[in-house]
Parts: structure tokens; sequence; C-alpha cells
């Protein structure tokens, strides 16, 4: 009846239900306005919903999904499970998941909504994650871990050992019980700074940069028991046509990128590929060069399809920046300019809500002020 309304002008009104609090009502609608965007295929008439911020640390749908399919086999455990939305999607790939989640309010919101949406091979369990492992008798194919990024004050943090629980303290442990261990992370969280942290150790590694329509959300890193030395970086960006690509860090240290002023045509990497630290490697790959040493941007004379990021078409320089661009809504590329975006803006009257695109780059010997024209694949 409400679930569209504005629940700060509901926060106003009296509760229709004597024995119901007004908090709760306005909790259970803005619920379920989060869920229709983070969860749509979950809704269900029945479904509790916890407060906010339980829902804005919660998985999408679309990256539940994805992080089910990286891992396989009977049994796996959720050792910092939430709300429940990853317990739900790897529960539809393994016989049993053990859902445990240390705040009671919320693991009993999880075990009801689990019995609602009739997920009964999830096993909902109120304790602390490790207390559950050490008292399991049997090992997992997987255990899956979403570590707090919040410490004693509420303050955010992305750095391993700020993390609760701290991952490489228990790391040893957590191998010594699965075969295969999946550990989410925030996107800020630098790759190069987890390649160091986890090198040391002796486990296959997988990092995954997790993009949802050129937005990073995740990064993701799959730690396996078998002894190699073998890591691997994988940049998707999520609800798009890009392609998913995936590299060897090595490759960064024997990569020989060229450097080049810009020619027909200019790529800019989505956001994955970008925080992946991939895009000179594919760039090399590809044959493309690129700007600067510190302008992400590449270029080429012969047009490549399926870049995981924009393409776009190299056209005239503007002749006369102020008259052209006064109150204009433009697309702006902006990489490694003179001058930052906000400077540009007031100096030149221009929105950036358009479809317009505006190169602002510098490459090796020139700075760019261009018109360009966005090439859409998917015509």
């Amino acid at each position: 009846m409400h679930q569209n309304d504005d629940v700060y002008t509901l926060a106003l009104m009296k509760s229709p239900f004597p024995d119901v609090e007004m908090r709760y009502l306005i909790q259970q609608i803005q619920g379920r306005q989060i869920a229709q965007k983070k969860f749509p295929t979950l809704q269900r008439e029945g479904m509790i919903f916890p407060a906010r911020i339980h829902l804005e640390q919660t998985s999408s749908e679309a990256t539940a999904i994805y992080k089910s399919q990286l891992v396989q086999g009977h049994t796996l455990a959720d050792i910092t499970g939430g709300f429940g939305i990853d317990s739900i999607f790897f529960s539809k790939r393994f016989e049993t998941v053990y859902h445990i989640e240390h705040n009671i309010d919320l693991q009993k919101i999880a075990q009801e909504n689990f019995k609602t949406l009739q997920y009964h091979h999830i096993q909902s369990y109120s304790t602390d994650g490790m207390t559950f492992l050490k008292s399991f008798k049997n090992s997992m194919d997987v255990i899956y871990i979403d570590p707090s990024r919040r410490d004693a004050s509420q303050k955010k943090v992305f750095l391993l050992q700020d993390l609760q629980p701290e991952i490489l303290k228990i790391l040893p442990d957590l191998m010594g019980r699965a075969n295969t261990i999946l550990i989410k992370l925030s996107p800020l969280i630098d790759i190069s700074y987890l390649l160091d942290q986890f090198n040391f150790t002796k486990y296959a590694c997988e990092i995954h940069v997790v993009a949802v329509r050129n937005e990073v959300k995740e990064i993701l890193v799959k730690l396996g028991a078998n002894s190699t030395e073998e890591r691997m970086i994988t940049a998707v960006n999520l609800e798009s046509n890009d392609l998913v690509f995936t590299y060897d860090p090595k490759e960064i240290l024997s990569n020989k990128i060229e450097y080049a002023d810009a020619s027909k045509f200019i790529y800019e990497p989505n956001s994955a590929l970008l925080k992946s630290g991939g895009g000179d490697v594919l760039a090399n790959r590809l044959g493309l060069k690129k700007f600067h040493p510190n302008t992400h941007l590449y270029s080429s004379d012969d047009l490549l399809e399926n870049y995981p990021g924009r393409v776009f078409k190299l056209l005239n320089k503007l002749t006369n920046p102020k008259k052209e661009l006064k109150n204009k809504s433009i697309m702006a590329v902006h990489r490694n300019f003179p001058e930052n975006l906000k400077t540009l803006k007031n100096k030149y009257s221009f929105h950036t809500d358009g479809t317009l695109p505006i190169l602002f780059a510098s490459s090796v010997k020139k700075v760019y002020m261009n018109y360009l024209e966005y090439i859409n694949f998917n015509k």
C-alpha cells in the first residue's frame, strides 16, 4: 500500500496498527524499496527486512550470482552470513549451505526469510563463524567470508589487518577446514596491496574485480588449497555487454606499452578493468598505444570491437571552448588534464549530465580538448 511512499513523510504519521511501531513499518517499507532494486527476484509476501544499514552492506543479486559461479561442491559455510543474500544464491549450487550470523536479530530475520522463500537446505545458526567451524567435525568444500569493514567506532576500514575477523590471522585455520576460501573485500582496496599480502601464501589465488554497470562494487579473493604460485586477476562489469578480462599479474612486469599521441579511435577502460591494473596488459595484447603513463586512455588507427569499456572516434578540436561549451550538457572524458573537471565546469559553464562526448586529456606531447563520437556497438 505504501511501498513507493517517501519514508521521511511516513515518519511523521501515526502507525495504523496499535501493536506495531511506526519505526518498524518504515523499516519494512524501506526494505522493500531497496530490495526492488538490489535483489528483485527475491521479493515475496512475508519477507522481513532488517535495518537499512544491513541492507546497504549486503550483496546485490547480480554480485551474489557472480560469486556463486566461482565456487562448487556439496557444502559451503557462509560464516559472516548477514541478511543471507549470498547464502541464498550459493544454495542454488550447493546441497547444504550453513548460514552463520552472530547478530541474533539479523540471523532470525534471515532464517525466517529462508523458510518463506523455501530454501530448506540452508541451515542458519546464531554464533561466531570461527566458533561454528571449530565445532563442525567435517571439512567444508567452501568457506565464504565477508569480514566487517567497520571498526569499534563504526568508521569504515578496508585494510586486511583492520577487518573483523582479521583475515590473515585466521587464514591457515580456514584453509585447514575447506578446499576453497572465498573472501569479499571493499572496492576501495588496492590490488597491488592485495597481491603483496597474499604473495607469501602457498595457495592458488584469484582476484576478481566486480563492477555493476561500470561501478566497482566488490573485490573477491578466491584461495585454493593446492600449493601453487599461480595468481590471476579478473575484471568483470556485470549488467553490461563488456567482455570479461583475465590476466596474470606477472604480465605487468614484462609488459612494454608504447606511448603515442591519439590516433583515430580512443578506448576508455571500464571501471573494473581500470581498478584491476590490467589496462596496459590488454592494450599490449590488442596492439593499442597509450596516451601517457598517467593517462589511462588508449588509441588505434583501426576500430576494435568488444573492448571492455567505451570506444570513441576522435573528432576536431574545440576552437572556442567558452562559446562552444557554454550551457552545454556534455559527457566529459577527463583523464590527466592540466585542470580538474570542477575548474573546467566553472571556467566554461558546462554541465556533465549530457551525451555529447568531449575529450579533456594529455598525451606525452599534446593536450586535447576535442569533440568525440561515441561508438555504440549495441545498435
